[in-house]
């Protein structure tokens, strides 16, 4: 088996596909809308400097609550005992 690629080389591969599915969306509704090709370049700034603004704000919210929650053993007494059997959160 071939080992895996560099972790920096799937990243910046998942991000310039996420970019472009986005840029190919905001194309797609530019033209459906005949507005000006100028709100592409301009709507892909805006959102992409939200997203930089906002990521931050929005895991430290994500990882606040999901630290807060109780956890339930899936069969009672086997806390540590498997590194298979791992704990579910309450609903």
């Amino acid at each position: 088996m071939a080992p895996l690629p560099n972790l920096t080389l799937r990243a910046v591969a998942v991000l310039v596909g996420l970019y472009t599915l986005l840029i190919v969306a905001l194309i797609a509704v530019v033209e459906w809308l005949g507005l000006p090709i100028a709100w592409v370049l301009w709507s892909g700034i805006i959102i992409a400097a939200l997203q930089f603004v906002f990521s931050p704000i929005l895991m430290d919210w994500v990882l606040q609550h999901f630290y807060q929650m109780d956890w339930e053993e899936l069969v009672p007494g086997s806390a540590g005992t498997s590194p298979s059997r791992t704990p579910m959160p309450r609903s």
